[in-house]
């Protein structure tokens, strides 16, 4: 998910049982994963606080490795 910073992704699972997508946004960061955020899926698009909630996640990490 290049929209929350470089090497961001998300996994997405669909939990067909239970009828609920979840998603988890994570960055790789040479010998890290982060885990971001993982929130239910209702509509189409990530809603702009999630990826929000993401970008500060990340911008936090990096200012604890500095």
């Amino acid at each position: 998910m290049t929209v929350i910073g470089k090497n961001c992704h998300e996994l997405r699972i669909d939990d067909k049982l239970n009828k609920v997508a979840w998603r988890i946004t994570y960055h790789l960061h040479k010998n890290f994963i982060v885990l971001l955020d993982v929130f239910k899926k209702k509509k189409g698009r990530t809603p702009k606080h999630f990826i929000e909630k993401s970008k500060t996640r990340l911008k936090e990490f990096y200012e604890i490795l500095e």
